[in-house]
């Protein structure tokens, strides 16, 4: 595998190295920041792994942007999203030595399909039913062994062949308020679609708390009504003729 100049020192050429890449950068425009990207991930054969889009404080759109592009082609892709930043405010490339680890895997994953070998022999030449089933336990354990250390040695192979890069990208703020800041008219429309809307929502609480609470609210005026009715009733009968 070729290592990328500058990031780490590599004894040998068949050491496994896994790359990975953490930027921060400000551009002028951040839609053709992010589509400049994008085609900069197409054009070195690499793909977009996930992306995220939002605004900042300040209004203007900020977004994040994890990569995978090939090795080789590492160092250069970084020189490339540097050139689109207006300004690189973080930069972290690491490198992680692999290669112990795909070597340990590697000889487990041999030894146990040796181990296999050796029991497909066996099954062959068992002659009842309960050697046939101690050796169909054993070989389904040693296949699910073989199946996760085949698992574990592609994932370091392709996050080998692979490096990651995740650019944050936050558009710079140019010192120009927005128009919707000055716009006298815009702001006396929000307004008043802010106050339309709380309007909307006290009428709403009303209706489901009458709506809601109707049985109780009428058997509340039920006892008023007569509680009035039996006042009124007492003081006639108290009043001298």
């Amino acid at each position: 595998m070729n290592k990328p100049p500058g990031v780490l020192s590599v004894v040998d050429a068949e050491r496994m190295i896994i790359y990975t890449a953490n930027l921060a950068v400000t551009v002028n425009d951040f839609d053709a920041a992010d589509k400049q990207m994008r085609s900069l991930v197409s054009s070195y054969g690499g793909y977009v792994v996930h992306s995220f889009v939002s605004n900042s404080a300040s209004g203007h759109p900020t977004g994040t942007i994890t990569v995978r592009v090939p090795q080789p082609k590492f160092t250069d892709f970084l020189g490339q999203v540097e050139k689109l930043a207006n300004e690189v405010v973080r930069k972290n490339v690491q490198g992680q030595d692999v290669t112990k680890q795909y070597v340990d895997l590697s000889a487990r994953l041999k030894a146990q399909q040796e181990v296999k070998t050796r029991l497909e022999s066996f099954l062959k030449e068992a002659d009842n039913s309960e050697d046939l089933l101690n050796i169909f336990d054993h070989l389904a354990n040693v296949q699910q062994q073989i199946e996760q250390l085949k698992g574990q040695i592609n994932y370091l192979q392709n996050h080998a062949a692979l490096a990651t890069v995740t650019v944050s990208i936050t558009e710079s703020d140019t010192g120009l308020k927005p128009k919707e800041e000055w716009n006298t008219w815009n702001k006396t429309k929000q307004a008043f679609i802010d106050s339309l809307n709380m309007l909307m929502s006290f009428a709403s609480s009303v209706i489901v708390f009458l709506v809601g609470y109707s049985p109780v609210l009428i058997i509340l005026a039920a006892l008023v009504i007569l509680g009035l009715w039996l006042f009124r009733k007492l003081r006639r009968n108290k009043t001298p003729s």
